[in-house]
């Protein structure tokens, strides 16, 4: 009888290896999974990122605004080419200054 009492509890022992590996084992798969599903949603982000991005330019038409800007400024240095050779804050008080005179300015409601 101990032999097969022995036997028992090696076979019990087994099991019980078994089943721990088997829980190890999903443990791991729920890990692995929760990291595909992030992975997923981020690409799903970058997508709907992408659309949006897309699709704004397209609502706005061809108009760039900031572009518009840098082109004034390179109208006003090219207007005088002494304003060129100024330094940075002095090109900008006179660029202030001369979108001022054109009307280019925004004017609050204390100014208007």
């Amino acid at each position: 009888m101990e032999t097969s009492e022995a036997i028992t509890i090696v076979i019990f022992g087994v099991g019980l290896l078994i089943l721990f590996m088997l829980l190890v084992s999903v443990w791991r798969l729920g890990g692995t999974l929760a990291r595909v599903e992030r992975r997923i949603a981020e690409m799903a982000e970058v997508e709907k990122a992408r659309e949006i991005a897309v699709a704004v330019p397209e609502a706005r038409g061809s108009r760039e605004p900031d572009r518009s800007r840098d082109g004034a400024f390179l109208r006003f240095l090219e207007e005088d080419a002494d304003r060129r050779k100024l330094s940075k804050s002095e090109q900008f008080a006179q660029y202030r200054q001369w979108r001022k005179a054109r009307g280019l300015n925004w004017m609050s409601a204390e100014h208007g």
